[in-house]
Parts: structure tokens; C-alpha cells; sequence
């Protein structure tokens, strides 16, 4: 597929899910290059935070590192939120409670709406996360193996010698 878009083939393998079944020997699969974006609220990268957005984080509060400027909102009280001007970025872990609490926000009103989904070691740098290091907490929760141990020229231990007993 790679080498398909390298050279340019047509058409083109962008857009397009392949599926083999195995115990059938079949190939199957479907495109959706072009299809229409679906209606609702789209999913955007930390990056493309602005500085005039309004981020709410609907994370538990205390349980992860909130976005810095986010306001800490608990889902349940999106119903009686102050609605701001300008777009509305609403974040969690996996994108559903975000997900939810912009249904309640388009109920209310606000059109201008994205989602952000986040975790407490969010990879993309951006000074938007809550940890601009990539990787830095994963770090510290998987330390890099220790180097094996060098014995004789190969890194297994050699085998005890066999004692002749008879």
C-alpha cells in the first residue's frame, strides 16, 4: 500500500480498509475516500488549541494533570456552565465524556464546539498538554531494561559444568 502512494498508482489505496478472512481465504474491504465528513463535532490535536478557545477538561479533578488555562468542569454541571464567546475545546481521556458534554452544550446553543481527547501522557509536545515532554511519564512508569550482563562474549550465562558421576 505504501509503495502504491510512493509511486502514485490509481486508484489510490488512501481511504480504503482491507480485510482478509481467514478461514475462508477471502479478501474483502471498503473505501471511504469519498465520503462526506460526518456532522457534529470534530476531534482536534492539542496544537490546535487557540489562545482565544475556551478548554474545560471533564476529567475527575486530582486524578490526571489538567491542560494548563482548562477550566476543571464535572460533566454533570455542563447543564448550569456559564456558555463564553468564542469556540468551546472539551477534553478527556478517551473523548466520550467530551463527547457527551457537547451534546449538552449544542442543546443550550453553542455551535462553535471540538473535542479533545487527552491522556495524562499526551504524546504530541504541544505546551497545550499536560506534559509537553513526549513521553516523559511513560518513563517513569517503564523504566528501560538494565543492559544484559556480558559473560564470556555472549549475553547468556554458559551452562554449569557436568560433573561425571558414576
Amino acid at each position: 500500500m505504501a509503495l502504491s502512494v510512493l509511486i502514485g498508482l490509481e486508484p489510490s489505496p488512501l481511504g480504503r480498509i482491507f480485510t482478509l478472512d481467514m478461514a475462508s481465504w477471502r479478501f474483502g474491504g471498503f473505501g471511504f475516500d469519498g465520503a462526506a465528513e460526518a456532522s457534529g463535532f470534530g476531534f482536534v490535536a492539542a496544537t490546535q488549541i487557540g489562545s482565544e478557545d475556551t478548554v474545560i477538561d471533564l476529567r475527575p479533578a486530582g486524578t490526571v494533570r489538567t491542560l494548563p488555562g482548562a477550566q476543571v468542569v464535572a460533566p454533570g454541571d455542563l447543564a448550569d456552565w456559564p456558555i463564553p464567546m468564542g469556540r468551546v475545546v472539551l477534553c478527556c481521556s478517551t473523548g466520550l465524556r467530551a463527547w457527551r458534554g457537547a451534546q449538552v452544550l449544542r442543546g443550550r446553543g453553542v455551535t462553535a464546539l471540538a473535542l479533545l481527547a487527552c491522556r495524562d501522557d499526551p504524546p504530541c509536545g504541544s505546551p497545550h498538554c499536560a506534559n509537553p515532554t513526549p513521553g516523559a511519564a511513560r518513563a517513569a512508569r517503564w523504566p528501560a531494561p538494565s543492559p544484559p550482563a556480558w559473560r564470556g562474549g555472549t549475553i547468556w550465562p554458559r551452562p554449569a559444568q557436568r560433573q561425571n558421576t558414576i
